[in-house]
C-alpha cells in the first residue's frame, strides 16, 4: 500500500458539543456547565434533562441535571414534579420520538390547564417550552426540555428545532452512560468505606507485588518503614532472604487458588500475611491477589459499649473483657487502672457469668466469635 498523503486524511477534531456531551458519563460534576451550553446554542434560558419511570399513570423522576440557572429547589416549592402536567404519563408518551411544544401537550379542551401552568412557570422565569422524548425500555422514559426567558415571546426556529431533534437520542445515551457510571461509583466508594472500617491492613496488588488499592490500616502498619514497605509504588521489604519469601509467596498465590499464609519476623517486629487470589486482573493482565496484613501495632480493643449491649456487663466489666481479649493480662488490667488484683479477679467472674463461659480462654472465643468483634478500634 502507498503511503498515505499527510494532509489528505488528518484526524478532525470532531463535533466539539458531543465530545463534551458525553465526557460527562465519566465526570458527572459537568453536566451542569453542558447544560449551560445548552441554553447558549438554542438562546434559551433553562434546559433540563430528566430521566422517568412510569408506573400506571404515576410518573417518578428518577434522575436529573440542569444548568446553572434553574433554581431547582424553589420549582418544588412552587410546583414540584406531582403538580406538573407535563409531568404525565400520557403528556411523555404523546413526546416520545418527536419534538413537541404545550400546544402539542394539551389538547384543546385542556387549555385553561396549560394557561395555568405557563403562567405558573413564567412567575418562575420560565418561557416557552420545547422537548423531545425517548423511551429507554418498558415504562422507562428521558425528556429533554427547553424554555425561553419569560419576556421572549418568538417561536422557535426550524433550526432548533431540527437541532434538539438531532441531539436528543445522544443525550439518551450519554445519560444512560453516566448513570452507569454513578452507579458504579458509588458502589465502589461504598465498598471502600466497608474495606476502611476492616480490622486488618488490606493490600491489592499483582503477582509482582505492584500496589493497585491499599485500605488505610495497610498504610498505618507501613508508615514507620519496617518490615514491610511501600517503595515507588511496589511492596518492598529491606532484608533480602524476606523480600525473596515474600515475592515467592506473590508468584505461588498467582498461580493457585487456595489461600495461603506467611509469618516473617523483621528486627524484632512479626508481620503475619494472607494471600488470596482474587478473580479480576490488572489492566496488564497480571493475576491480582488481595493480601491481609497484621503487624505487631495491629493489637486493636473490641469496643467496650458493644459488650454492653450484646452481654449485659456493666461498664466496668465491659472495659476488662475487652482489654482481656486485647491481650492484657488481669494483672496489667489492675496496673493500669490503678485498682486491687481482687477486684478485677471478681469483675472476670461476674464477665464469665454474664457471657455464659467458664473460662477465660472460653470468653476469648465468645467476644471474638460475636458481632462486637465486626468492628473494631485500635488501642
Amino acid at each position: 500500500m502507498d503511503a498515505i498523503p499527510a494532509n489528505s486524511h488528518a484526524i478532525k477534531p470532531g463535533d466539539t458539543f458531543l465530545l463534551q456531551l458525553y465526557a460527562c458519563s465519566s465526570a458527572p460534576s459537568e453536566w451542569h456547565s453542558l447544560m449551560d451550553r445548552v441554553c447558549a446554542e438554542f438562546e434559551v434560558e433553562h434546559a433540563l434533562l430528566q430521566e422517568f419511570r412510569v408506573n400506571g399513570k404515576k410518573v417518578e423522576t428518577i434522575w436529573q441535571v440542569y444548568d446553572s440557572r434553574t433554581d431547582m429547589e424553589r420549582y418544588r416549592n412552587l410546583i414540584r414534579d406531582e403538580g406538573n402536567p407535563r409531568i404525565d404519563a400520557r403528556k411523555i408518551s404523546a413526546g416520545v420520538g418527536r419534538i413537541v411544544s404545550d400546544y402539542d401537550l394539551f389538547s384543546q379542551d385542556e387549555e385553561s390547564v396549560r394557561s395555568q401552568l405557563q403562567e405558573r412557570m413564567r412567575l418562575m422565569g420560565y418561557g416557552r417550552f420545547l422537548g423531545g422524548a425517548l423511551c429507554l425500555g418498558k415504562d422507562h422514559y428521558m425528556g429533554l426540555s427547553l424554555y425561553r426567558r419569560p419576556d421572549d415571546a418568538n417561536d422557535y426556529s426550524g433550526r432548533q428545532i431540527e437541532g434538539l431533534a438531532a441531539k436528543v437520542p445522544h443525550f439518551a445515551q450519554a445519560m444512560q452512560i453516566s448513570r452507569v457510571t454513578m452507579n458504579r461509583l458509588a458502589g465502589e466508594r461504598l465498598v471502600q468505606s466497608y474495606l476502611e472500617r476492616m480490622p486488618c491492613g488490606l493490600i491489592i496488588c499483582d503477582n509482582s507485588g505492584h500496589v493497585q488499592w491499599l485500605n488505610q490500616r495497610a498504610r498505618s502498619e507501613m508508615a514507620e518503614g519496617r518490615g514491610l514497605q511501600l517503595r515507588e509504588g511496589r511492596l518492598h521489604m529491606s532484608h533480602p532472604v524476606v523480600r525473596q519469601k515474600l515475592s515467592d509467596a506473590l508468584c505461588r498465590q498467582g498461580e493457585c487458588v487456595a489461600p495461603t499464609f506467611l509469618a516473617l519476623d523483621i528486627d524484632g517486629c512479626r508481620w503475619e500475611l494472607s494471600f488470596d487470589r482474587l478473580d479480576q486482573s490488572s489492566t496488564a493482565g497480571a493475576p491480582l491477589v488481595l493480601i491481609g496484613l497484621s503487624g505487631d501495632r495491629s493489637v486493636r480493643m473490641v469496643p467496650a459499649e458493644a459488650l454492653v449491649a450484646l452481654f449485659g456487663l456493666t461498664a466496668a466489666e465491659a472495659s476488662l473483657a475487652s482489654a482481656f481479649v486485647s491481650g492484657l493480662t488481669l494483672e496489667e488490667y489492675a496496673q493500669r487502672r490503678g485498682v486491687g488484683l481482687g477486684t478485677v479477679r471478681f469483675q472476670m467472674k461476674q464477665v464469665l457469668a454474664k457471657t455464659g463461659t467458664n473460662r477465660q480462654a472460653d470468653l476469648v472465643r465468645r467476644v471474638l466469635c460475636s458481632a462486637a468483634a465486626q468492628l473494631v478500634v485500635p488501642i
